[in-house]
């Protein structure tokens, strides 16, 4: 290959050679910046906080039953139910007694019953496990 071919290459047309770079830079750094989906952050190895990293904590929380007055429940519901929370260290061990509810509603059943425990939470910090997860008795009348 001559020189002059050479240099014939990177003179001919050099605008649009020069806009058609500027271009590709634009575009790479527009797309290294857009989030995969609207509800997911960019993750760089410089936003990952090791000062707060998610912990689980297991916690005994008192179960509250919501049934009629006049109905007597069986020994075998529980209590009290061992919960899981995940979450930063620093917002767990913040939790008050009754930060973390247990609930299972028994309006409306019959006799016999199978019904699942339902657990709400501070909105940082997400329930992961209940034990037990589900009740199964039956009513006194």
């Amino acid at each position: 290959m001559k020189w002059s071919s050479v240099k014939k290459f990177f003179i001919e047309n050099w605008d649009i050679k020069l806009l058609s770079i500027l271009i590709a830079i634009l575009l790479r750094f527009s797309i290294i910046n857009i989030p995969i989906s609207p509800y997911q952050k960019r993750v760089d190895s410089n936003t990952i906080s090791d000062t707060n990293p998610q912990v689980d904590m297991i916690l005994e929380v008192k179960l509250e039953v919501l049934h009629p007055p006049n109905w007597e429940l069986d020994d075998i519901i529980p209590d009290k139910v061992q919960v899981t929370v995940r979450g930063e260290e620093g917002e767990l061990e913040g939790l008050k007694e009754g930060d973390i509810r247990t609930v299972i509603d028994l309006k409306g059943i019959d006799k016999e019953f199978s019904r699942d425990i339902v657990a709400y939470a501070p909105p940082n910090v997400k329930v992961v496990k209940i034990v037990p997860v589900r009740i199964i008795s039956k009513i006194k009348s």
